[in-house]
């Protein structure tokens, strides 16, 4: 495997910050929940999934909110088993925890099949963490399993229904990610985090980092569809720096930024990258790497902290910023095509937890009461002028208007 190292030159001519902030013209923001809800995903069929109280009980439910019909439906009526921590793929499958007795099992939600299914996917005698799902309903887990007292990580292959235990030691395996082409990304604790990657297709284990410094961070927009990885490292020096594995050359490329911190790696599945960094004496900014071209620039000039950015594969980016003297972060949003960032909000409230979708819908949650307040609802911000449907998603979107219509 070759390692390159690129260090990052900012060119004022290359540019892409934009100092001229427009409104939210071009967006529509919903309030979709008025009982508390959280834990948003969204499919690229513009359809919703959240945590929310069981209005009969004090166990969470999990519903779905189509954005095309504003219609709201339970994912399982009925029910009195807390439901928590969903994950959507880009075609609406979803994975999530629900408590059976003292330990909460794994669940898949599958659109494959008419109607939809849902299989119940572990039987473990331990908690389980860091579940995700690929296009595949391929998923992956780390549990702390009967036989050893460590965490390792576990593939549920959907096409089989078997589950392959893909670690096997007596050190930390865990917060697994599963790429697009099926190939999983894990941290691995020998001493310190190194990045450990195992090749679907040849069934081979790649330490994707070596060293004597800490990697990690390996988040949900870390891995992409073409077995890309990007994950953060702090160096000698406690400097944060952002690295990327790129699976079609067997490369790692480090973007090195000495002073700067670098933090957050999100990528699309063109091999696109946008991250915060923070220079010392200045604000933190977005910055964003062309996996086409390989140029690196900044995409935001300003005088407050730009964070957690997230990117789609039309090249649009939303993120959070925050000023001296507000209250609160707002979400900004970046047009590919237009050059523009918008504004996105603007108001008192606390927006975390976003997930972005490839028609370049939102979705978030929010304190809507002052803050520090536990009142939480979610929120979806579409814009005014939609795209087309993804071709990708065939008929799978209709079932879902017959159900919500």
């Amino acid at each position: 495997m070759v390692k390159s190292i690129f260090a990052l030159a900012f060119c004022v001519a290359s540019v892409l910050a934009f100092n001229t902030i427009s409104v939210a013209a071009d967006y529509s923001i919903t309030q979709i929940t008025d009982n508390n809800g959280g834990g948003q995903q969204i499919s690229d069929n513009g359809i919703v999934v959240y945590v929310s109280q069981n209005m009969s009980s004090s166990n969470r439910d999990l519903f779905l909110y189509n954005s095309t019909t504003k219609n709201t439906v339970p994912l399982i009526e009925n029910d009195n088993l807390d439901d928590s921590d969903p994950i959507m793929n880009a075609v609406g499958d979803i994975v999530w925890k629900r408590k059976i007795g003292p330990i909460s099992q794994l669940f898949l939600y599958d659109r494959s099949t008419s109607p939809p299914t849902i299989t119940q996917i572990t039987n473990s005698s331990s908690e389980i963490y860091s579940p995700h799902i690929n296009n595949d309903r391929d998923i992956v887990y780390s549990t702390r399993p009967s036989d050893g007292s460590d965490s390792e990580v576990f593939l549920y292959v959907r096409e089989t229904g078997e589950t392959i235990r893909l670690t096997d030691n007596n050190e930390y395996d865990g917060a697994p990610k599963i790429c697009g082409n099926g190939d999983v990304v894990w941290t691995h604790n020998d001493g310190d985090d190194e990045v450990y990657l195992f090749k679907r297709s040849s069934h081979q284990l790649v330490i994707l980092s070596n060293n004597d410094y800490q990697d990690y961070y390996v988040g949900s927009g870390g891995v992409n569809a073409k077995g890309d990885v990007a994950w953060r490292a702090t160096m000698p020096g406690s400097n944060d720096e952002i690295f990327l594995y790129e699976g079609s050359s067997n490369t790692v490329t480090q973007f090195e930024n000495v002073p700067c911190d670098d933090d957050t790696p999100d990528l699309n599945d063109n091999g696109d990258l946008v991250w915060s960094m923070s220079c010392p004496g200045a604000d933190r900014e977005i910055v964003f790497h062309n996996g086409v071209t390989k140029t690196t620039t900044p995409l935001t000039s300003n005088a407050w902290d730009d964070y957690l950015p997230n990117i789609n594969n039309t090249r649009d980016v939303v993120w959070k910023g925050y000023s001296a003297g507000r209250p609160a972060y707002e979400l900004y949003v970046y047009d590919s095509f237009e050059k523009s960032i918008t504004k996105l909000t603007d108001n008192n409230y606390e927006e975390n937890n976003i997930n972005f979708n490839n028609r370049s819908q939102i979705v978030w949650h929010a304190q809507v009461g002052p803050l520090g307040s536990s009142e939480i609802e979610v929120f979806l911000a579409s814009p005014t002028v939609t795209p087309p449907p993804d071709e990708n998603a065939g008929n799978a979107n209709a079932w879902m208007l017959l159900l919500l219509d």
